[in-house]
């Protein structure tokens, strides 16, 4: 990984879930460069759209006093949270080999959460996309 720290640990959720352009790599398939046990096997050389992402998960461990619980983790919860490409909302990338990960454990409480408070929310399982707008 180079000099670089990789904060994501050996988090990798995020290289199977989202698509990144510059690699024509597609959504829900592992990126090429991606080691699931350790990160980016080219870290110091992974294209722009990597190295600005950062999931919601990620974003909260630098708040003070703390962030998201540790369940919430990508490849703990089998979920990549994301801020709404408005700036609001959130969305709920499942892994498809967990289409139910949104709906169990700490991430179905928080998606549970998220709709009380009449957030808009986006659930994207592969291809499929639902939508529940909240009242906010």
């Amino acid at each position: 990984m180079g000099s670089e720290m990789n904060h994501c640990g050996t988090c990798t959720l995020c290289c199977k879930l989202m698509a990144v352009d510059e690699l024509a790599k597609p959504a829900c398939q592992w990126c090429a460069k991606a080691d699931p046990t350790r990160g980016c096997t080219d870290y110091p050389a992974r294209p722009a759209s990597c190295v600005e992402y950062e999931c919601v998960w990620l974003v909260s461990q630098r708040r003070p006093g703390g962030g998201l619980a540790p369940e919430l983790r990508p490849d703990r919860s089998r979920v990549v949270l994301n801020v709404g490409l408005d700036g609001t909302g959130i969305v709920f990338h499942v892994d498809p080999s967990r289409p139910d990960a949104h709906q169990t454990g700490a991430a179905g409480a928080l998606l549970e959460s998220v709709i009380r408070q009449g957030q808009d929310v986006v659930i994207v399982i592969g291809d499929k996309r639902t939508a529940i707008f909240g009242r906010g």
